[in-house]
């Protein structure tokens, strides 16, 4: 079975196909042209996983899933995308939304998150990480979230909403 993969980004939208190798066999992108609408975002989501089939000459019936790796929170629990600052969104159906659109079961977590499961080579203990992964980390270092937070903002560095929650 093959499976489509999603960055949705402030900038971008990107898509590739991959294999069950993991190899990827296609990718396109599309401007995100955010703010507007999580329908006319899953709109050309559902349009580059289309032109992704249609170039491979692959059927729907041949995907497994589509994974999206997100900005913010992926409330798995309900399938809202949650505090996308980015995109202007607070709290969105995104996953009911975006299954309607492909008629594929859709995944969903964290965007770094997904990037980290990616490095893992795509085999990360069952799917994408836990949205909270990151905060364990630094709580296993010895750290406390405000802890690494204040570092952070005594570098300079950004820190956006969805990093390190209160």
């Amino acid at each position: 079975m093959y499976r489509i993969g999603i960055d949705l980004g402030g900038t971008f939208i990107a898509a590739g196909l991959v294999d069950e190798s993991l190899r990827i066999l296609d990718k396109l992108s599309v401007p995100t042209n955010a703010p507007r609408s999580m329908a006319g975002i899953a709109d050309d989501m559902a349009a580059l996983a289309g032109k992704l089939l249609e170039r491979s000459g692959l059927r729907r019936e041949e995907l497994a899933a589509v994974g999206v790796g997100v900005p913010g929170t992926a409330n798995r629990e309900n399938g809202h995308l949650e505090d996308a600052n980015n995109l202007g969104f607070d709290d969105e159906p995104f996953v009911s939304v975006l299954e309607e659109r492909l008629g594929l079961p859709v995944r969903f977590g964290n965007d770094a998150n997904a990037a980290a499961w990616g490095v893992q080579g795509g085999r990360g203990p069952g799917g994408l990480l836990r949205d909270d992964d990151h905060r364990h980390r630094h709580r296993r270092r010895g750290h406390s979230e405000r802890e690494a937070l204040g570092r952070r903002q005594r570098r300079g560095g950004g820190v956006r909403p969805h990093d390190h929650p209160v």
